[in-house]
């Protein structure tokens, strides 16, 4: 029956205009009034032809009525986490309604009562879910004043937009945001005070405003596995697997180009499996086949809390499978991380939705190592770079690196055709880049390269970032660029790589020392900067032959700055061995004349006027000599910088440590004071010990990344046994 709602308080004036009689409508009125509270579900509204239905009301119509409104009378204010059970309660006060003549329910309350809308599914209230059946997942992390929300969805939907509940520490609710874009997966809050305790939970709604719901997944049908290999096993000795293909893989004797479990044939200048290869590796997984009769799940998330205060580093075990070498780190969101490295000589990704409460294993590539990530949040797309034999392959993820998309691009060098192998691209970085593509750079026989690599692995032409000069050209030369790093900001179309490159040295022989260029349309146009010493100083100036090496950059985004950290070898004391420390490298200091400064208080063994370590306290100011090695650094959006490295006395297992930087922080030296320092102390994340490879090429972290929001990430691989020279599990420590 067609009808026009009313409120229950007018409704009431019309009971009080019938045969109810005042006394009932004032009961009524007064049970009615502030009920609904703060919540999104009401008393549901009476029709206007209440008075003519009254009259088709039995008198024990009447008294059900009388019963209702008492019982509406006893219910409690609803509050925004209790909505689920006060909804409950209202639909009970209704349910007798059910009993209620057919002329005089219809006339009141239509065709449906409260519970059961039009004979449809019960409504679906915005409480948090509370039994595991809402099909959002949320994450909220909380650092000294700030929040960030992150949600994934556990099945597909549509979705107008999303609604931001919470409630205070004291359970009051907070007013709730509105997140008109759909495809928003992240929520913030900024300026709160220390201490803060908030509740959240997120409901996405459809385009009438409703609770929308997700579609039930369908189950997996068969599928054809192929002929294809799926490891280095399924080939001969002298093959690889190469995504599903047994073949031969050319190789260059002393650059590490074979895969792992693989040597290069000193005959053949192939790739040939080494006996033991490949005894284990961790299992791929993925979210297994739907469960039988899954039903639609409304999109609506479970509560979670977080209170401001200090935040420090917590521990998430990503893999209790032995890793081999060189991880790889990046951060979508506060919810979503992704770690690539190499295990049982084969490379494989861990992805987690959860910030690391589950991880989710999948095979990027059986003969790759070395491996960089890069996430842009443009396209949703995360891409790998990584060293197949001779030369560069790049993947990309549309699932955050839970699986990769079929296929790959590969940057190479035909054969000569005279039967020695193709020249060697290597060392690749990767970093995200205008129109949801990635920026992706190589260290070729003649210099380092920059291509842009689309979301459909479309790769452009080559151009070049720094053309190797001659070995044959003197002490001012630079030449075999190597090990690149780079990032970018992509909003300006700024990009930096910083490298390791090789120089003469005046009393003979060469040395290792890093470097840096960089291309600003304000600043260079389209082409890259003559290449600087982060170090500084003329190149001819420098006659020791220790080594600076291991470079790595991040951009602070909108500011045109950048920070890169290095390792550097550094004379002892007299008598004593060399000692390997950690130096910072700072880009955009002066806006108007943007170049490299670094110093000897941007040391993290930087000391006092009296010897004490001002960065690193942990070390004594007496005692054996200590290393710093594995520089890492990332910057938030926020522009706060974290510098990272694993540090210990010399022959003792090594520990990660955190510190922040700041181009603002002004040097507690004397000697070299001035802006642009650390924000010590630096922070022991863990006690477990970093694993040390001795002199190999194999990296172990730590490695770092910052997400979209507040949160920044540090992994390595924990060293195990005697020295922490066995290589064990592979961690993950967030902040906050």
């Amino acid at each position: 029956m067609p009808r026009t709602t009313l409120t229950l308080a007018s409704a009431v004036l019309l009971f009080t205009a019938t045969a109810c009689g005042p006394n009932l409508c004032e009961k009524a009125d007064a049970a009615a009034a502030g009920k609904a509270g703060t919540c999104s579900s009401a008393l549901p509204s009476l029709g206007s032809g209440c008075a003519a239905a009254l009259s088709a009301c039995s008198e024990a119509d009447r008294k059900q009525l009388e019963a209702w409104v008492a019982c509406v009378g006893a219910l409690p204010t609803c509050a925004p986490l209790g909505e689920s059970d006060w909804v409950a309660a209202r639909d009970a006060c209704y349910a007798p309604l059910a009993s209620l003549g057919a002329t005089c329910k219809d006339g009141l309350f239509g065709s449906a009562l409260p519970g059961t809308p039009d004979g449809g599914p019960a409504p679906v209230t915005r409480s948090p879910d509370t039994d595991g059946r809402g099909a959002l997942d949320l994450v909220v992390a909380a650092d000294e004043s700030n929040m960030a929300l992150a949600w994934t969805a556990a099945q597909p939907g549509q979705v107008a937009g999303w609604e931001v509940h919470s409630v205070d520490g004291s359970g009051a609710s907070v007013p709730m945001e509105a997140v008109s874009a759909p495809d928003a997966r992240t929520f913030s809050v900024t300026g709160l005070s220390a201490g803060t305790l908030r509740s959240y939970w997120v409901v996405g709604v459809d385009a009438q405003g409703n609770v929308a719901f997700g579609r039930p997944p369908q189950a997996a049908g068969a599928t054809d596995a192929g002929s294809g290999c799926k490891g280095p096993a399924e080939c001969p000795e002298t093959q690889v697997c190469d995504l599903g293909t047994c073949r031969v893989l050319s190789c260059r004797g002393g650059t590490g180009s074979c895969p792992g479990g693989y040597g290069c044939s000193a005959t053949t200048a192939t790739c040939v499996r080494q006996p033991g290869a490949g005894a284990g590796v961790p299992t791929s997984s993925d979210a297994g086949t739907p469960a039988q009769g899954e039903q639609a799940r409304p999109f609506i998330s479970e509560r979670r809390s977080a209170t401001t205060g200090d935040a420090g580093y917590a521990e998430r075990v990503v893999s209790d499978f032995a890793a081999d070498q060189d991880p790889a780190l990046a951060a979508l969101d506060s919810a979503r991380q992704a770690m690539v490295l190499q295990q049982g000589g084969q490379l494989f990704s861990h992805a987690t939705a959860d910030r690391g409460a589950r991880w989710t294993v999948s095979l990027l590539d059986a003969i790759g190592q070395r491996a960089h990530l890069a996430w842009n949040r443009e396209s949703g797309a995360l891409f790998a770079c990584y060293q197949v034999g001779t030369f560069v392959r790049v993947r990309v993820s549309s699932t955050g690196g839970m699986g990769w998309d079929p296929g790959a691009v590969d940057v190479s060098y035909p054969a000569p055709g005279d039967g020695s192998p193709a020249p060697v691209v290597k060392d690749c970085d990767i970093a995200p880049w205008t129109e949801g593509r990635a920026l992706l750079v190589t260290a070729e026989p003649d210099g380092l390269y920059v291509r842009t690599v689309g979301r459909d692995l479309s790769l452009s032409d080559k151009q070049p970032a720094y053309a190797n000069e001659s070995p044959a050209g003197g002490v001012s030369t630079v030449f075999a660029a190597e090990r690149p790093s780079i990032d970018t900001d992509p909003a300006k179309s700024i990009v930096h790589v910083v490298f390791t490159g090789s120089r003469n040295l005046l009393a003979g022989g060469t040395d290792k020392d890093v470097y840096g260029v960089y291309r600003d349309p304000a600043k260079t146009g389209a082409q890259f900067s003559s290449r600087k010493r982060l170090t500084l100083g003329s190149l001819g100036s420098q006659g020791q032959n220790l080594v600076q090496d291991h470079a790595q950059v991040a951009v602070q985004p909108g500011t045109g700055r950048a920070v890169a950290v290095f390792q550097s070898e550094e004379p002892g004391a007299s008598g004593t061995a060399p000692f390997q420390s950690v130096y910072v490298a700072m880009f955009g200091l002066n806006a108007q004349l943007p170049d490299w400064a670094s110093g000897s208080d941007l040391s993290v063994f930087v000391k006092d006027n009296v010897g004490n370590f001002l960065v690193l306290p942990d070390r004594p100011a007496v005692g054996s000599a200590w290393d710093a090695v594995s520089p890492a650094v990332a910057v938030l959006p926020s522009g706060q910088i974290t510098v990272a490295f694993s540090a210990g006395a010399q022959g003792q297992p090594s520990l990660p440590y955190a510190v922040g930087f700041s181009f603002e922080a002004v040097s507690q030296v004397g000697t070299a004071a001035g802006k642009g320092w650390f924000v010590p102390p630096a922070v022991k994340v863990a006690g477990a010990a970093v694993v040390d490879f001795g002199n190999s090429p194999r990296l172990a972290g730590p490695v770092l990344a910052a997400d979209g929001q507040l949160s920044t990430y540090l992994g390595y691989i924990e060293g195990v046994g005697s020295g922490a020279s066995l290589p064990n599990r592979l961690l993950l420590y967030a902040r906050p």
